[in-house]
This record gives C-alpha cells, sequence and structure tokens, in this order.
C-alpha cells in the first residue's frame, strides 16, 4: 500500500509501482479523502485519514489470506495516518511523519517568521477549523506499540520535520522498528539509494 502526502495524491510514489511488482507485491495506491479522485472538502493532516488507512488495509488484507503479506509506505501525512490508525501492516516504511499536530501545524506557521507564541494560537485555531483540537493527533504516542518490522526515514534538511523531531522519534522507538536519516530536504530525498533501501527493506524474508 501506497500513501501519499498533504496536498498530493496517488501518483506521487507510482514510480515504486514498478520496483514493488517485480518483488513480488501487488500494489495499492490510495487517493486520501478530499485528495485526487476522491471525495471530501476537508483535509486533517493525518487525524481522520487514520480511517482511510484502516480502510485500504482491510481491502489488502483480504487480497492477501492465502498467506502473503501486507506492505505498506506511507510518506509525511500517509506516515503519521498510519501511525494513527492503530492498526499494522505485516512491514512498513514511514517516510517524514509528524511527531504531534501541534508541531506540524506550529513549524509550518513559524515559516512566516511570526513569533512562537502566535504561532500556536494560529495553529490553534487552523485546528479549529478542521474540527480537530491540536491534543488530537499525536503519531509519536503510538511508535512504541509497534510489534512488526518499521523503517522510519527522515530527510536531514527537512524544513518542516526537524531535528528535534527525529530524536524525539528515535527515543521512543520499540525493537522492531529503526530510524535512517538520509540526505535532501521534504519531498527532495526520493533518490535511487532511497529506492533501494525502501523496497529492500518492505521485501525483507519475514523473521
Amino acid at each position: 500500500m501506497l500513501a501519499h502526502g498533504y496536498r498530493d495524491g496517488r501518483g506521487q510514489l507510482a514510480f515504486l509501482a514498478r520496483p514493488l511488482l517485480g518483488r513480488g507485491f501487488r500494489v495499492i495506491a490510495l487517493d486520501f479523502r478530499a485528495h485526487g479522485r476522491s471525495e471530501g472538502a476537508r483535509v486533517t493532516i493525518g487525524a481522520r485519514e487514520a480511517e482511510d488507512v484502516r480502510a485500504v488495509l482491510a481491502v489488502a488484507r483480504g487480497l492477501e489470506r492465502e498467506g502473503g503479506r501486507v506492505a505498506f509506505l506511507g510518506y509525511s501525512m500517509g506516515a503519521s495516518a498510519y501511525l494513527l490508525s492503530g492498526v499494522e501492516a505485516d512491514v512498513a516504511v514511514l517516510d517524514s511523519p509528524y511527531d504531534t499536530l501541534e508541531g506540524a501545524l506550529t513549524a509550518r506557521v513559524r515559516r512566516f517568521g511570526l513569533p512562537g507564541a502566535l504561532a500556536t494560537t494560529i495553529a490553534t485555531e487552523g485546528a479549529r477549523r478542521l474540527g480537530l483540537t491540536l491534543g488530537d493527533a499525536r503519531p509519536i504516542d503510538r511508535v512504541a506499540q509497534l510489534t512488526r518490522p518499521t523503517l522510519f526515514v527522515f530527510a536531514r534538511h527537512d524544513p518542516w520535520i526537524g531535528a528535534a523531531t527525529r530524536t524525539a522519534f528515535a527515543h521512543v522507538l520499540p525493537p522492531s522498528a529503526s530510524l535512517r536519516i538520509v540526505p535532501g530536504g521534504h519531498k527532495l530525498h526520493f533518490g535511487p539509494g532511497w529506492r533501494g533501501a525502501v523496497v529492500d527493506f518492505l521485501a525483507r524474508p519475514d523473521e
């Protein structure tokens, strides 16, 4: 299953379909609600999109009833939605998830050079307009509960997911998870090395 980022669509990770098919996977790429061809008017940056992850993983499980494995690759919002869904694939790669909705929204507002307190106020109002509170979405709280092989990937120069967030994730990784830092920024690190590492991890043999 390929799960795209905020304000993108199922085509964002489509370049991985061929190498995954070559490793024996069937590929499902979804458009989250209010993205691409999906219906909806409200994007919640992972909070409600978690329901989409649960639904599509259930479909994938149904297709693999004969012993096949279900693999998940989520980028940015897609990775965060996976964590918030409360369900797991057999193996997963989570690229650039945010730690908390508050942190994600505040980081984006601060990019405009606003003071921290004002940025938090604006982020709070933005969440309210989405029908959320800032405490509704905390993907990082789910990490310690992961039991299946999971690779977290972060870009070293990502302006949205900084060093403090990467460190926070590193501190709560369970034995089933690992973390990799790659060169580049947000959306600017999908090179051949990244592609090979992602496909190899998803196709790793059962342990």
